[in-house]
Order: C-alpha cells, then sequence, then structure tokens
C-alpha cells in the first residue's frame, strides 16, 4: 500500500505537470510567431547585435504574453470553481454590500425561503425578519460582527409564504483592501427538522408516547410546583390484567386501550391538575383540593363503572380489570413528592389485595402492613435456604367409624426476625412476587419424602392432600411437577390428593380441567377448597373433575349461635347431587359435630379431633385411629 505523503506528493506532482503543460499549449503557438517574425527580421539588413537584441525583445515580449494569458485563464477557472461551489452549496448564501443591501443569492437561498433573485435584489436581510427576536439581540450581533468579523447562532426567519422558521446563521464581514469596500457574507441551513426531532425528544422526555399523558418526571415537577402553594389528593390506578392484555394483543391494540383508559380517566375528572401515565400499567391522577370526600367517592364510582365497561378493538370486546388507591397531598409537608406517590400505590396494593374494581385510602396503618409485607418477602426470599419451613399435618376423620380417612398438609413459617408467621400472610406475598413456585414445590418434595419415609413404613393407606395455589397451577404444568416428586420417592401417586380453590377453576376451564384429568389418570384425586366462598356453580362442577367438596369453615365456626348451618346443609345436598364426596373443615365443638351427623356430611376436618401435628404426633395419631 502506498505510503500517504507519497500519494500527496505524488497529487501534488501530477498538478504541477498540468500547469506546466497548459503554459506549454500556450507557449509553443507565441513561439513559432517569434520565429516567423525573426525570419523577417533576417532578410532586414543590419548588423549581428541588433539581431540578437531583436530576438531577445521578442522572446520577452512573447513570455510576458505568454503568462497574462496563462494567469487570466487560472484566473477564470477559480472564478468558475468558485461560481460553482456558491451556486450548488446546500446551504443558503447570500452577500451584501456595505449597507447591507443584498446583491446576490444562491440556489439553496432561493429554495429555502421561496424568494427569487429578484424579490430580494437590492433589499436588507431585515425584510425577512421574524419579528421574534428583539432589538438587543440584533444589537449584540452587529456588535460580535464588527468586533470580530463574525457571528454564529439560531435565528427564526419568515419564508416568502409567511411561515416561521428557525435556521443555524453565520455571517462574516469581508474587508476588500485595495478599495476599501465592505461586504456581508451569510451562510444558513434550515433546521426545522432538526428542531421538531429536538422538541419531539424533549416531548419524549416529559410525556408519555403512547397516550401524550405527562409521565412520571413530568409528574414530580408538576407536584414539587403544586405541593408548594395547595393541598390536593392523588389517585393511583393500576391495570392488574396489564400482563394477560399484553399476552393476548397485538401491541397496536394494546396502545389503543391504554389510549382509551386514559380518555376515561380524563372525561371523568375533568378538572384534574395532572394526569400522567407512570409506567406501562399504572396511571395516576393529582387533583386540586376542590372536592369534599362524598364528591370525591362520587367521581371514583362513575370511573370503576366506566372502566368496567368493555373496550371494543379489532370487534371484540376487552375487559380490564383494575384498582386504586388515594392518597392526600399536604402542603409544605417534610415527605417528598416520592412518598405521596408511593402512599397512594400502598393503598393500590391493598385494594388489588381485595379483588378487582376495588379503592383505598392511604392511612399510616396501610403503610405499617406494608413495610411489614416489604420485610416478609425480603425474609421470605431466604426461607427455604435458611431452612425455615416446616409442615404439619391435620387429620380427616370418619365421623362415623372414628377412623383417619386423610390429611391435610398445612406450611408453617418460623423466622428469626418475624417469629411464627402465619399463611394468611406470607402467602399473598408470595403469591405476588411469584416465590410461591419454588414454595410449592418444596411442599410437594417434603410431603411425598414424608410418605416414602414415614407412612409407607408404617404401610398406612391415609392420603395426603397438598394445597396448590392459583398462581401455581395456572402458571406450571402442576402434572408433570407431581408425577416428578412421585417418581422420584417411588410413591404411590393415590398417596397423595391436591386441594385447589374455587377461583383456579373460573377462568380458562379447558386447560384447568385438562390439568385435572392428567393428575386423575396418575391415580391422584382432587379436592375443591373454599367452597361456597366464591363463584359456587353447578354447572361448571358438573363439567370438572372434582372428587371431593370442602365446606369451609366460614361456614360452620359460628353454628349455632352465629349460623344456622343452612349453607353447610346446601353444599351437602349440593355434592349428593354431584355425586362427589363432602368433607367439613373446622369443626371444633360438640354442636357442630352434632350437626355435621344431622346433615349426613360423614367426613370431618377440625380441633374438635386434632390441631395440625408434627410428623412424629401425626404418626401416633393414626396409629391410635
Amino acid at each position: 500500500m502506498k505510503d500517504i505523503n507519497y500519494i500527496f506528493n505524488e497529487s501534488k506532482s501530477k498538478s504541477k505537470n498540468k500547469i506546466y503543460k497548459k503554459f506549454l499549449k500556450l507557449y509553443t503557438p507565441t513561439l513559432s510567431l517569434v520565429f516567423v517574425i525573426l525570419v523577417m527580421m533576417i532578410t532586414i539588413e543590419c548588423n549581428r547585435v541588433m539581431h540578437i537584441i531583436y530576438f531577445a525583445i521578442l522572446i520577452i515580449i512573447n513570455l510576458i504574453i505568454c503568462f497574462y494569458m496563462f494567469k487570466r485563464k487560472e484566473d477564470n477557472y477559480k472564478l468558475q470553481i468558485a461560481s460553482d461551489i456558491f451556486e450548488n452549496s446546500r446551504e443558503a448564501i447570500l452577500v451584501t454590500d456595505g449597507k447591507q443591501n443584498i446583491i446576490v443569492v444562491n440556489k439553496a437561498f432561493q429554495r429555502i425561503t421561496g424568494y427569487s433573485i429578484e424579490d430580494v435584489i437590492g433589499k436588507k436581510p431585515s425584510y425577512f425578519k421574524s419579528g421574534i427576536h428583539g432589538k438587543e439581540f440584533y444589537k449584540k450581533m452587529w456588535n460580535d460582527i464588527n468586533e470580530k468579523g463574525m457571528w454564529t447562532g439560531e435565528i427564526y426567519d419568515r419564508r416568502k409564504s409567511g411561515e416561521l422558521y428557525p435556521k443555524f446563521l453565520t455571517i462574516s464581514l469581508i474587508n476588500n483592501k485595495e478599495d476599501n469596500s465592505v461586504n456581508y457574507v451569510g451562510i444558513f441551513e434550515d433546521v426545522t427538522e432538526i428542531k421538531k426531532k429536538e422538541t419531539y425528544i424533549e416531548q419524549l422526555k416529559r410525556f408519555d408516547e403512547v397516550t401524550g399523558l405527562a409521565n412520571y418526571f413530568q409528574l414530580i415537577n408538576m407536584l414539587e410546583d403544586m405541593s408548594r402553594e395547595e393541598e390536593g389528593i392523588l389517585i393511583c390506578i393500576n391495570i392488574a390484567n396489564y400482563s394477560d392484555l399484553n399476552a393476548i394483543c397485538s401491541s397496536e391494540s394494546l396502545n389503543s386501550i391504554m389510549v382509551s383508559i386514559s380518555k376515561e380517566i380524563i372525561a371523568v375528572f375533568k378538572y384534574a391538575y395532572v394526569t400522567a401515565r407512570t409506567d406501562k400499567d399504572e396511571f395516576i391522577l393529582v387533583i386540586k383540593n376542590r372536592l369534599d370526600l362524598d364528591q370525591l367517592i362520587s367521581y371514583i364510582n362513575k370511573l370503576i363503572d366506566k372502566l368496567k365497561e368493555p373496550i371494543h378493538i379489532e370487534n371484540e370486546e376487552i375487559f380490564i380489570s383494575f384498582s386504586m388507591g388515594i392518597t392526600e397531598i399536604k402542603k409544605e409537608n417534610e415527605e417528598a413528592i416520592e412518598d405521596f406517590i408511593q402512599n397512594g400505590r400502598i393503598a393500590m396494593e391493598f385494594a388489588k389485595s381485595q379483588g378487582n374494581y376495588n379503592y383505598k385510602f392511604y392511612s399510616n396503618h396501610l403503610k405499617d402492613r406494608y413495610l411489614y409485607e416489604v420485610k416478609i418477602e425480603n425474609n421470605l426470599r431466604r426461607a427455604i435456604e435458611n431452612n425455615e419451613f416446616h409442615i404439619k399435618y391435620q387429620p380427616q376423620v370418619d365421623i362415623y367409624n372414628e377412623k383417619v380417612v386423610g390429611a391435610e398438609a398445612l406450611l408453617r413459617w418460623e423466622n428469626q426476625e418475624l417469629g411464627t408467621v402465619t399463611p394468611d400472610r406470607f402467602i399473598s406475598v408470595a403469591e405476588k412476587t411469584g416465590l410461591i413456585k419454588e414454595i410449592g414445590e418444596w411442599v410437594i418434595d417434603s410431603v411425598c419424602k414424608f410418605i416414602k419415609e414415614d407412612m409407607v413404613s408404617i404401610k398406612s393407606k391415609v392420603p395426603i392432600s397438598i394445597n396448590i395455589s392459583p398462581v401455581q397451577f395456572k402458571s406450571q404444568d402442576i402434572h408433570k411437577i407431581v408425577k416428578g416428586y412421585v417418581d422420584r420417592y417411588n410413591i404411590p401417586a393415590n398417596m397423595l390428593e391436591i386441594e385447589i380453590t374455587e377461583g383456579v377453576i373460573i377462568e380458562n376451564r379447558e386447560e384447568i380441567n385438562d390439568k385435572l384429568i392428567k393428575l386423575k389418570e396418575m391415580g391422584i384425586n382432587i379436592a375443591l377448597d373454599d367452597f361456597g366462598t366464591g363463584y359456587s356453580s353447578l354447572s361448571y362442577l358438573r363439567k370438572m373433575e372434582i372428587d371431593k367438596i370442602k365446606i369451609d369453615r366460614e361456614f360452620i365456626k359460628d353454628y349455632p349461635k352465629g349460623d344456622d348451618g343452612a349453607i353447610s346443609k346446601i353444599i351437602v345436598n349440593l355434592s349428593k347431587e354431584l355425586g362427589t364426596k363432602v368433607i367439613a373443615e373446622g369443626v371444633e365443638t360438640v354442636e357442630q359435630l352434632e350437626f355435621m351427623k344431622e346433615i349426613n356430611c360423614a367426613l370431618i376436618q377440625g380441633y374438635y379431633y386434632s390441631p395440625p401435628l408434627e410428623k412424629k404426633e401425626f404418626i401416633k395419631f393414626i396409629a391410635k385411629h
């Protein structure tokens, strides 16, 4: 590869050769003319010295003429190059005289401004002024030009159409030393598209791209401004089924749904100080403190009714599920703006735990509970590793012969920092964080190991019932997981019973029933827990693979003083109609036991016979019964 210096020198050499060739082209014909004249002179009688002088004079004259012609041609060539650059430049160029009258403009100037040469020759550049910039702006600009010889900056002017446009302009002062004349040269480019991009980027910094609402950072800025002078209400709205919508909808449809939601919010809260989309599944609106409590609740209920209505996208009806958290914004409060938002989110999370379409007002009590749940989550992540879980077994008894016919495995958690944490406190956190999958597998593993090491050794045929979380059941191939542990420990599958809650079988019934069938094909029975507390329906029970229905303790605990047992009786009759077994949990007193006998509910679980037992005590209980 040639050295760069060599290439440069070679280029210079070629350039010089071109100049010499041009010179010789001019010199050769004139040299011929000299020889012609010389021949003519020789015929004239004069001495030798005079001939030499004449010849020398002719040569000098020839050289002068050639150099003049060559120089003129070179100057014309340079002028042509400068003219081509001037006319074909992408940047607009205009030249004025010393009095700032335009004397020439290029094609780019005409294209950008819309003015022709005839329109502008003789006019001053101020003819295009936008009217945006004040006298001080132009004063400083001309001071820089006259003192420094140049000014560069962004300026607005008008096109011939009257449209304002931004341009990046450089003005240079040119002094002609020969005649002391002055010219000004202005070079500029239209930066309209650049400004549009800058504006768009600025919009993205402050506004949500999909809905056009304020984003989180803009919300913070506006809240800071408001909270210095006024108080208000902050409402946090979470779209609970956003991930499901994301899975079934195209990105365009999902965006349309979010736009529809934002429009409904704005339509109800027309006078909100700010409405923002702060996350893909979260909207926050702030209302200045002009509403009393009744008015606020009225607006919230109106919004709930609106958002519960289906959204029509691509000829389909889309339903959204959501929850709201509400908190106050105090003027000149010590809390940071982010704390107000966090408070709204805390209230929203508690509303979410109560089910769809709920709202909660923030309180310090809720914050304490939230912080406690944060501690639960942090410790829960290390619970299996630290061997903090254990399982107790509560016997299920046939009241007519008092034999143990089964048992429910109940998860317990002892933590060094939190002490004993009840399942109703940590299971919901585990489900929300996804930790329930890991914990659920640990339970299945532990129960199968217990059956292998303890139950088989005493030749017990009492099946152990395991509660499967709805989150785990829906998101995992539970039949594969169970089969894996059954095969690992080589235990009879009929020693296991799977309990699911009523809520599991409401959605995607075909998919859920398919999983139940696969479990039953292994020899595992299915129990329906918490029956009667949710969406009890004879129609879906007839189609589902259910072996046993459990009467929730809610329908038993207050019998006979606070409950006449009517629902329990209905559930027993329903189970007979369906041909399934029925078991009552939470039976604690003689009166409750006798009532179960009266309504022909043969199987019970509860403190009347036994509380949940450790493994050794449970083995002893089986031996006794």
